[in-house]
């Protein structure tokens, strides 16, 4: 649990960052030259792909972390005050919905996690081209000075 704990942690800040990135890239569509309207759209499929792999292994780090409950009766008190009344108490508690289901979930992400983790490292590793390669396609757009990005990061 440990491991979900921390990988689902940088997932958090990972897919916060790339919101930040879609936010400093925003340009109103008539404003945008062709090029740069191009290299932005590239960039915006890249986030989407690259969010739909995060979502994956989040996902099933969620249904490790979090999984389904009841709450169940535990027990039932009953008792009889002075002026003759009952009064009832109850005490609940919360169990997993679905045992099985769990155990199989963390066997799973057990046994993918190396697998889990390289598509992750990949992912974002991609990403990070991604924008190199759009910061070089905006430098190129603005005539190779360097100077003028439209991506705060």
């Amino acid at each position: 649990e440990n491991w979900c704990h921390t990988v689902r942690g940088i997932l958090r800040n990972y897919n916060l960052t790339l919101n930040f990135v879609a936010i400093a890239n925003y340009q109103w569509e008539p404003d945008r030259p062709g090029h740069t309207g191009q290299s932005l759209g590239a960039l915006r499929n890249q986030i989407s792909l690259s969010t739909a792999q995060t979502n994956i292994v989040s996902n099933h780090i969620g249904r490790v972390l979090t999984p389904t409950l009841d709450r169940q009766l535990m027990k039932k008190r009953t008792v009889e005050l002075e002026n003759g009344e009952k009064e009832e108490s109850y005490v609940y508690k919360n169990v997993v919905n679905d045992p099985e289901m769990l155990q199989l979930n963390r066997e799973q992400l057990c046994n993918e996690a190396i697998y889990k983790r390289q598509l992750l490292v990949s992912t974002m590793e991609q990403m990070c081209q991604c924008m190199d390669d759009y910061q070089k396609a905006e430098a190129g757009a603005a005539g190779g000075d360097g100077q003028r990005f439209s991506m705060a990061y």
